[in-house]
């Protein structure tokens, strides 16, 4: 199903019929099609570190001179390092590792900077990998992807799911995909999301295919919330208070 011109990431065992996904090699996390698969999903995942991962822009030129040598060993010593994370006593002493999942949406730019430094999943711990959330089959069945060669569009799979935030006047999310550190928190909470789904919220999800309540971000402390608004792309035509980003045009 995805492409195999790199061997860094695990391969899927998901055998559904979508359209290709161009040179993607990150395959999307395990499918599921009722609440009795997302159940076991949630199993399966329990005791896993998951992070995210997105890059904005990068040039050509990844991997050559000092700098770039260093960043990337850098983020190697990361990704390694959350596989020792949170272990028990008796988990150290039989040394066991965590199991970690990296979370991408539209894994193209991720997949090729990964391949250009090196960077080896296999590598770095026994049970780590990446999943790229853009190919997963709940966002696909739901939101008819399979039109848009298997491709959803971030902001409307999230905003599905009611995590970014509460609706404006316009029936448009008050948290606006504009920078990566919103796109990785979007990412992280969509999955937390399903985690905590109940039966009739998935049935309404799914089925009826009925957005899910916003949920609140007051827990978000008002001067982080500031400083990230602060971040915010200029957009003098368009201003949009009390809220994680802008819209773009």
């Amino acid at each position: 199903m995805y492409s195999s011109d790199s061997n860094f990431f695990d391969s899927s065992d998901d055998d559904e019929v979508v359209a290709p996904r161009n040179s993607k090699t990150t395959p999307a996390p395990p499918p599921f099609y009722s609440f009795d698969d997302l159940q076991v999903f949630k199993e399966s995942t329990k005791q896993a570190i998951c992070c995210a991962i997105d890059f904005e822009t990068v040039d050509n030129h990844i991997g050559r001179g000092s700098t770039a040598v260093r960043s990337h060993s850098k983020s190697s010593v990361i990704l390694q390092s959350l596989t020792s994370q949170n272990l028990t006593a008796e988990e150290k002493e039989n040394g066991d590792q965590r199991q970690v999942r990296i979370l991408f949406w539209d894994s193209g730019l991720e997949d090729r900077i990964f391949r250009q430094a090196g960077i080896n999943l296999h590598e770095l711990g026994s049970d780590i990998q990446a999943w790229d959330l853009q190919a997963w089959s709940p966002f696909r069945i739901r939101l008819h992807n399979g039109k848009n060669r298997g491709q959803a569009k971030g902001e409307q799979a999230f905003a599905s799911l009611g995590v970014l935030g509460a609706t404006d006047d316009e029936e448009k999310p008050t948290m606006i995909l504009h920078n990566a550190t919103n796109d990785t928190v979007a990412q992280l909470l969509a999955l937390l999301r399903f985690k905590v789904l109940k039966s009739g919220e998935w049935k309404a999800w799914f089925d009826d295919k009925i957005n899910l309540a916003p949920i609140s971000f007051d827990w978000v402390e008002q001067d982080i919330h500031d400083h990230n608004l602060s971040l915010r792309p200029a957009d003098a035509g368009h201003q949009r208070s009390g809220q994680w980003g802008k819209r773009r045009k």
